[in-house]
């Protein structure tokens, strides 16, 4: 599927016409080029009697969905529900501040949903929604309308309804959108459904590497190993042999803060540690670091101290400085190996209960004192490395597992845009 040869597959219209905009290129001669507005109209319609509280919202690549089964993503909700736009089944609604990523989709249901959401209606019964969403959808156009945007980054080029309703957009015959539909509804429904198979694989992956971290962290190497009660409820038992130390006494805080100006060094964000792997991620756009921020070295260990169920928990092989949500942690190595210590820190039990005493509705944090008075257990320095060195390996297998999938996936949404873009553009027949 890496390389789409549909017009192998499927047979082309009999002839085409310049349609003389860039993202459409040729259409078959019997087609029309017109601006938006002939087809569709914009619903304006505003939820003064409140006649719903059915809020919906739109999501990228996802499209409309209740806004309640969003989950804590994104903004919140109006106080004010009057001020929303009603939506009808078949609506297409565009987020016209995030058109240009991908979120926009067609309503199944009545409903109402933000002001800064732009809504459109077919204008005639010879036009078909369905097939205009799926232009909307086309990432073509979604490029194409990323220079009409006014914002500062991607997810904020604000798309005016002035600048949509002038855009030239194809308009096939009746009949033929609604082939195009019926076509495009079956295989992207397809494609959907073996992606939604191999994120479940991904999903129990995860969920493998996980649990590989977190029993050996806490188990051990030797399934024969004698096992006592640790004494700490949340542990559980611990094989005889091990150590138990509050964190503090064996990773004490590096309470270093220095002013962004006056030092030189990598900045490490939030944004840039991978939940629940501890993978740095680079970022293409020069970070942009707080007015006060901590210093770690080499060989500490950084956990964040906001949002901790995203387990994100970094060992950096740089001296740097990062946000103050990280708390940077130094290894006593006489004691702990900071890879050890890593994996620890990043195992499922540990984060579970910090999360436990996490304060702060919006943005749950924990403090210094709570994680530091938790306790660890660990084994001897050449027992460490044995575990660290087993882990990298499991998980390296995992990882591998992971990245073809993940690659297979992007493959298939490829193939899938790929397949839009051709059908509704019509480059082939269906």
């Amino acid at each position: 599927m890496s390389k789409l040869t549909l017009t192998k597959k499927y047979g082309v219209y009999p002839n085409y016409k310049d349609s003389e905009i860039d993202w459409i290129g040729l259409t078959p001669t019997d087609w029309q080029a017109l601006p938006l507005r002939a087809a569709l109209v914009e619903r304006k319609e505003k939820n003064r009697s409140l006649v719903s509280d059915n809020i919906l919202s739109v999501m990228k690549d996802v499209g409309v969905i209740r806004y309640a089964d969003k989950g804590d993503i994104g903004n919140k909700s109006s106080t004010r529900p009057e001020n929303y736009k009603i939506v009808h089944p078949g609506d297409i609604v565009i987020n016209s501040m995030n058109l240009v990523i991908g979120s926009v989709g067609q309503s199944r249901e009545f409903g109402v949903t933000s002001s800064v959401y732009i809504i459109y209606a077919p204008r005639t019964e010879d036009i078909n929604a369905t097939y205009y969403s799926y232009i909307f959808r086309n990432r073509s156009f979604q490029k194409h309308m990323a220079r009409f945007g006014k914002g500062i980054m991607e997810l904020r080029e604000s798309i005016k309804p002035i600048d949509l309703k002038n855009q030239i957009l194809p308009i096939p015959p009746k009949d033929t959108q609604d082939k195009i539909v019926e076509f495009l509804d079956e295989k992207t429904a397809t494609i959907d459904r073996i992606i939604e198979k191999k994120q479940r694989q991904i999903e129990l992956l995860k969920e493998k590497r996980a649990a590989v971290i977190n029993h050996t962290v806490t188990k051990g190497l030797d399934p024969k190993a004698k096992l006592v009660d640790s004494g700490v409820e949340w542990m559980g038992e611990i094989p005889s042999d091990w150590d138990k130390e509050k964190l503090k006494f064996v990773a004490p805080l590096r309470n270093t803060k220095a002013n962004k100006e006056k030092v030189d060094l990598p900045y490490v964000g939030l944004e840039h540690i991978e939940s629940a792997t501890g993978r740095l991620l680079k970022s293409e756009e020069k970070a942009e670091p707080e007015s006060v921020v901590n210093l770690f070295e080499k060989g500490d260990v950084l956990f964040s101290k906001l949002r901790p169920n995203l387990a994100k928990v970094l060992l950096p092989e740089f001296d740097g400085m990062s946000t103050g949500e990280l708390l940077a942690l130094t290894p006593n190595t006489t004691k702990i190996i900071p890879s050890y210590l890593f994996y620890k820190l990043i195992s499922r039990d540990f984060i579970n209960k910090v999360c436990d005493s996490v304060y702060g509705a919006k943005m749950p944090r924990a403090n210094w004192n709570l994680i530091g008075s938790l306790y660890i257990t660990y084994p001897s320095i050449s027992e460490q490395k044995k575990i660290v060195d087993h882990i990298n390996k499991k998980v390296e297998k995992i990882d591998a597992a992971l990245e073809l999938i993940q690659d297979s996936i992007k493959t298939l949404q490829e193939f899938k845009s790929s397949l839009i873009s051709h059908a509704v553009t019509g480059k082939i027949k269906v």
